[in-house]
Parts: C-alpha cells; structure tokens; sequence
C-alpha cells in the first residue's frame, strides 16, 4: 500500500513538472520569428507542417490590411504578441493550448504588390509531431472571421 502511495505522489510530482516545463520554457524567438516561405499557396498538412494561408489582395495598405488580422487573432483566448510588429510587416503570435499551456506560433506578414496587400500566416506548433489540427482550425477560424468583416 505504502508503495502504491509513494508512485502516485511520483507520478503527480512528474505530471506537474511536465506541465511547468511546458508553460515555462524560453521561447526561441530567433526559430519562429521568421520569414513566413510560401507564394501563392494554402496548406493546412496537420501531420508536417501545421497550415499556411495567402490571403487573397486587398486594396488597403499593408498596415491596414495587417492590423486587421492581428486584432481577430489577438481576441482569441491566450494568445499575445512574441515578437514583431505590424509596422515592422511581421509580426509572431504564441498562443498556449488550455490545459497543457503547449505553445502554437502564428507568423503574419504582410505583402504589397501592383494587385494589393496579401497577408502570408504560418501557424505551427513549437514541438514535433501532430497538433491534431488544432493549428489549423485555428487559422481556419481567424480567416474565416477576417473574410467576414
């Protein structure tokens, strides 16, 4: 019984220093604060890469049109600004999953060509392996509102 006890206590102890190295781990802005690689294309590979968006051109600058999105992304739970700005025209989000508090890194960047602003969205887990999808509902959902207003 004594031993059963003292596995349990082993096993909680392990549980939340799993979940304390997972909220309170550095983020490596350097890795995920990056160039956002994609052209004209939309992706959402839950398996490789999470989901990568282009937006279609809108006549707005790129401020305005940048602004926009990253307010929608901001309103959603747990999510703040890592690093960048959107007069910087890049700007990295972290969002923290509920109960684990897993970081989810959005990169935005705005693009101004002759046809308007196009926005390019990386959204991508910070660990390997499968987000399930959240990553790209995410982005999903973020657009979905954008193309809305």
């Amino acid at each position: 019984m004594r031993l059963m006890v003292y596995l349990l206590v082993g096993l909680c102890v392990a549980v939340i220093g799993l979940m304390g190295w997972v909220r309170l781990a550095p983020h490596d802005v350097e890795r995920f604060h990056t160039e956002v690689r994609a052209e004209n294309q939309t992706t959402f590979d839950v398996k490789k890469i999470g989901a990568l968006a282009v937006t279609d051109a809108y006549p707005q600058s790129p401020q305005v049109v940048m602004q926009r999105f990253v307010d929608i992304a901001l309103n959603s739970p747990r999510t703040k600004v890592l690093a960048g700005s959107v007069e910087s025209g890049r700007i990295t989000l972290v969002t923290r999953t509920l109960f684990w508090g897993f970081a989810d890194y959005s990169t935005i960047e705005s693009v101004h060509s002759p046809e308007g602003t196009r926005l390019k969205i990386f959204a991508r887990m910070r660990w390997n392996g499968s987000d399930w999808g959240v990553n790209a509902k995410r982005l999903k959902g973020w657009l979905k509102t954008f193309t809305d207003v």
